[in-house]
């Protein structure tokens, strides 16, 4: 009988370990992070391309993600040109910046707009419910990821290792832009508009320098005024417009999907001078007018700030300071001392992606 009871009683000891090991081993499994190593569409079964993701901005609450595409040559890398950061892919199919090691979110990507040939992806983020699954709600499609292979069938390489992309450093960017806005002159404000292109430069990582050029309309603007007041008397209205060319040069410091960038050169405006003149008696006025075009070349100098919001395009404002001043016959014709405030769109092609 006691022989019997102890063999019940280890058996009682071992059945309830057993069933404690079970629940510790289930417990640790369903705590474990699937990896998700690729994406399907769960509704078809094929493939759609996956990626780490960059936070872009949010919207209403929700973040809204930019995909990165891995490179064609070595699927375990990709690097993002719009920030300049590396990631690699680890044993355990994580995406981690190749810089620091950290880890970061990661899913299927979709298609937005191919622009000259190069399409820019969107990033759908993982159900933090099941993040074996994916929904974007702006197609209304549903994802699944495929189970990760075994450990030992790939070799990845290491957090820590970093991955360059020298091909990517070399290239040059060029920027289009167009713009309008207002001219501040003699505390007028009329309207400006017009367009202009750089040819960028690498210099190191993260500077831009180069050669600039554009055109810019310049509404015809009050800007000097003689005589008036009551009758009788005499008076004389000076407007002046600009249709110039700017040339010069131009530095830009490139930050994630922003760039903030400065430029000079000269001016070459051709003015149209209109001159309004009169007499004025109770009877009333005699006016004539006549207008005169003429070439002045003066300094500007200017900044500018801009930020992408899709592949190669982007919004931008800048502000600018021109001196432009006519001397006929030692008689100054008008001299200027105005500002510029225009905002529009620019398309940026090549490494740095704007604006």
């Amino acid at each position: 009988m006691s022989i019997m009871r102890t063999f019940a009683t280890v058996a009682f000891i071992v059945g309830a370990l057993s069933i404690s090991q079970s629940s510790y081993a289930q417990t640790t499994t369903n705590a474990e992070k699937p990896c998700g190593c690729a994406w399907r569409d769960a509704a078809t079964g094929q493939a759609v391309a996956s990626g780490p993701l960059q936070t872009v901005s949010p919207v209403v609450g929700q973040r809204y993600y930019r995909g990165v595409l891995p490179s064609a040559a070595d699927p375990n890398t990709a690097f993002d040109p719009e920030t300049g950061r590396n990631f690699v892919l680890d044993a355990s199919c994580v995406w981690r910046d190749a810089a620091t090691g950290q880890a970061v979110a990661s899913g299927p990507l979709q298609t937005v707009s191919p622009v000259v040939g190069q399409p820019y992806y969107r990033g759908v983020l993982p159900s933090a419910a099941d993040p074996n699954t994916a929904f974007d709600p702006e197609t209304g499609r549903n994802f699944v990821s495929v189970p990760c292979p075994p450990p030992t069938q790939t070799t990845k390489p290491s957090p820590t290792t970093t991955v360059t992309t020298p091909e990517e450093n070399k290239k040059v960017a060029l920027q289009i832009r167009g713009f309008g806005g207002t001219r501040f002159v003699n505390g007028n404000t009329p309207c400006a508009t017009g367009f202009d292109g750089a040819v960028l430069f690498p210099l190191g990582n993260r500077v831009l320098v180069g050669p600039t050029g554009g055109f810019e309309w310049i509404c015809s603007s009050l800007v000097q005024t003689i005589g008036g007041g009551p009758p009788p008397s005499t008076f004389i209205n000076q407007s002046v417009g600009f249709k110039s060319g700017n040339f010069g040069g131009s530095i830009a410091f490139p930050f994630g999907g922003w760039q903030l960038g400065v430029h000079g050169g000269a001016t070459v405006a051709g003015s149209t001078i209109t001159q309004n003149g009169g007499v004025c008696l109770t009877s009333g006025c005699t006016i004539s007018s006549t207008t005169t075009h003429d070439t002045v070349v003066g300094p500007f100098v200017g900044g500018y700030i801009s930020h992408s919001i899709f592949s190669h395009v982007g919004v931008f404002v800048e502000y600018d300071y021109r001196r432009l001043k006519d001397i006929k016959s030692s008689v100054s014709v008008f001299d200027l001392h105005d500002s510029d405030l225009v905002g529009g769109l620019v398309l940026s092609f090549g490494r740095h992606k704007v604006k």
